[in-house]
């Protein structure tokens, strides 16, 4: 059985607040982060102390996409509305809910420009996908990445989002509160650098 980890800038928009870490509860992420052949223990994942791993049955589905926007080394994130229902004054990769009907690359086109005003003009396979149980759903989390070639415009936040920040993979993931599908691509981005640093070491 599969095993699942329990989890649960810089261009301001209006003005920087660092969100106060949370408790995570209710929320199990399963260990099928890209290109991995097995469940990992929560220590190889860098789980924080305070997940646990366990065994989850699986649940209705929801699909998210989003995107790891790249620009001279950055990537970009962006902080969620502090009226949000679902992780208020958290950061994330951007992107959303792909809707009853809709490919999954239609669905992140159509995030990107009602979030941050992007355009996006090429097409691209997805690099990293894994699952989330939250609250009864199972929700797949599906990401893609991206550099200033496949977009046109300027980002600006264009739901209330409080701020937007260019941070490296490495700085985004330990100086900001990340929601849990971009903390997954977080841990699997830094899980790659540490395999190439070792394989060049």
């Amino acid at each position: 059985m599969p095993c699942r980890a329990v989890e649960r800038h810089s261009t301001p928009c209006q003005h920087t607040v660092e969100p106060k870490r949370a408790a995570l509860s209710n929320i199990n992420r399963r260990c099928t982060l890209a290109q991995t052949d097995a469940c990992a223990s929560s220590d190889s994942l860098n789980v924080p102390s305070n997940y646990t791993v366990t065994h989850m049955a699986r649940a209705e589905m929801v699909s998210v996409v989003a995107a790891a926007l790249y620009v001279n080394g950055t990537v970009l994130f962006v902080q969620r509305p502090r009226t949000s229902s679902h992780y208020p004054g958290y950061y994330e990769i951007p992107g959303g809910k792909v809707e009853a009907g809709e490919q999954p690359y239609d669905a992140l086109r159509r995030e990107l420009k009602e979030e941050i005003d992007l355009e996006l003009v090429s097409t691209k396979t997805p690099t990293f996908h894994t699952e989330l149980d939250m609250d009864g759903e199972t929700l797949q989390f599906t990401v893609y990445e991206l550099t200033k070639s496949d977009w046109t415009g300027q980002a600006r936040c264009m739901e209330e989002q409080p701020d937007m920040t260019w941070l490296s993979v490495s700085s985004g993931g330990r100086m900001l509160t990340l929601t849990p599908g971009t903390h997954a691509w977080w841990v699997w981005k830094m899980r790659a650098v540490d395999t190439v640093g070792a394989s060049t070491g």
